[in-house]
């Protein structure tokens, strides 16, 4: 085993050389307040810049990394993430782009992140997409507390959550997690569901059933039109774990054979750098009639400890333009200032979501980017 840096240490070494200054130690100590100063000095490692260099260089082989071999991680090996990615991912431009920059300052990450959105709710088709998830198993997250927001609107809220047996195991953590009851599926003999299997299982306490497809054994589910019309006519909701989506791309959408929600693993599909959980995203779907989800914030109370903010809108307007638009359409009391990537807005007991509002765009038309959501 590697010595750690403190054990290389050798009293005396000097790793950095540090400007010269004219000042004494009490006018450097002066500089600093009291309440601030150290007692006593670090027990820092006194090592050499070589020394440095080598531990940790020591340690980046000792841990596996694509760089030194083969992704063994499930589905997580259908990808490749070129390098030429992490270069665009480090550009200064988003790199040095401060999360709290004033929103004038900052309308090229909007519009990146907008046009994204597009993208993919074209891809997947769905009507809406949430970049606010940064990682898979956090996008499971946002959609199953859609599910429960979905089931407690319609006053019967729902325990079980079905998940297939060939399920990625973030899937009953999150439902677990998320407080609901996982109840597994058995495969067939071709290792994809039966539709009549998950007739079976379905019930009145079914909130959902959360299906990868192509499942990690990399079989298509063929039945699954007949498990999305028995899903529904259960009253549940049909979610589906993004992970093999590559499969799909170019060859159906999603949302067009009827799942209701869906995240997308973007370092498997679209080949963005891979590490620290993520990135991942939620995407979800307005259905028609009864099953229309609102995941605007319009069907959630204050307090319950659920994602307020699920579609994600990007406001291009000062605060108080904005706020004469809610105005005009009768929201009022809008005291704070839009933060970017905010949407699904409750604010004196009326839903709405802002959209993307291009710069110079006058106060008086910024109620053409703002969707009232009725109740009921």
């Amino acid at each position: 085993m590697s010595k750690l840096i403190h054990q290389k240490s050798v009293a005396g070494r000097i790793g950095v050389s540090l400007p010269t200054t004219k000042l004494s130690q009490d006018q450097r100590d002066s500089l600093i307040p009291e309440t601030f100063r150290r007692s006593e000095s670090p027990s820092l490692p006194e090592v050499s810049e070589g020394d440095v260099m080598r531990h940790y260089i020591a340690l980046s082989v000792d841990n596996f990394h694509i760089d030194k071999g083969f992704y063994p991680l499930g589905s997580c090996t259908m990808k490749y993430n070129p390098k030429r990615n992490d270069t665009v991912a480090f550009h200064r431009f988003l790199r040095e782009s401060h999360p709290q920059a004033p929103v004038d300052h900052t309308q090229g990450s909007l519009r990146i992140l907008f046009e994204l959105q597009e993208l993919i709710g074209e891809i997947t088709g769905f009507d809406n997409v949430s970049l606010q998830p940064v990682a898979g198993a956090q996008g499971e997250m946002t959609g199953i507390s859609i599910m429960r927001a979905f089931h407690e609107h319609l006053g019967a809220p729902r325990r079980k959550i079905l998940i297939p047996d060939s399920a990625h195991g973030t899937n009953p953590a999150t439902v677990t997690l998320s407080g609901f009851q996982p109840v597994e599926i058995r495969s067939n003999k071709r290792g994809i569901l039966s539709a009549a299997t998950v007739k079976e299982a379905l019930d009145k306490d079914t909130a959902g059933v959360m299906i990868t497809n192509p499942n990690t054994l990399g079989l298509f589910e063929s039945e699954i039109l007949e498990i999305v019309e028995a899903v529904h006519s259960a009253g549940a909701l049909l979610y589906m774990d993004g992970a093999n989506l590559n499969a799909q791309l170019g060859v159906v959408r999603p949302g067009e054979i009827g799942f209701d929600m869906l995240h997308i693993n973007m370092h498997k599909t679209f080949s963005t750098p891979h590490g620290g959980g993520g990135p991942g995203r939620a995407v979800d779907r307005r259905g028609d009639g009864d099953r229309r989800l609102r995941v605007d914030g319009g069907r959630r109370r204050q307090g319950e400890g659920l994602m307020d903010d699920i579609v994600v809108g990007l406001a291009g307007l000062s605060a108080a333009a904005v706020s004469d638009a809610l105005d005009k359409i009768g929201v009022h009391g809008m005291a704070q200032g839009i933060v970017p990537l905010t949407a699904g807005h409750h604010i004196a007991g009326r839903a709405f979501t802002i959209k993307y509002i291009p710069v110079g765009v006058t106060t008086g038309s910024v109620g053409d980017y703002i969707d009232d959501v009725p109740d009921g």
